[in-house]
């Protein structure tokens, strides 16, 4: 693999590893931070990480998780 070649994919692992606040979330996929909250203590939507110790973590979604959240839940119009 060329330098150039090398140099893509590492800008597209970055790129799948960018860090989402809720906020950016919540203007990604058009819902209400509120949602994701509710989705996060129901233990549905996307995989999130608390950044910090206890319940008053900071929230942040990996882009890529975000994607393939959407992408699973996926439906075709026959579904």
């Amino acid at each position: 693999m060329d330098k150039f070649e090398n140099r893509q994919v590492q800008q597209q692992v970055q790129s799948t590893n960018q860090m989402l606040t809720p906020q950016d979330v919540s203007h990604l996929i058009k819902i209400a931070v509120g949602a994701l909250e509710n989705w996060r203590m129901a233990g549905k939507g996307p995989k999130f990480i608390r950044l910090g110790g206890g319940a008053r973590g900071h929230i942040r979604y990996r882009e890529q998780d975000v994607e393939d959240w959407m992408f699973e839940n996926a439906k075709t119009s026959k579904e």
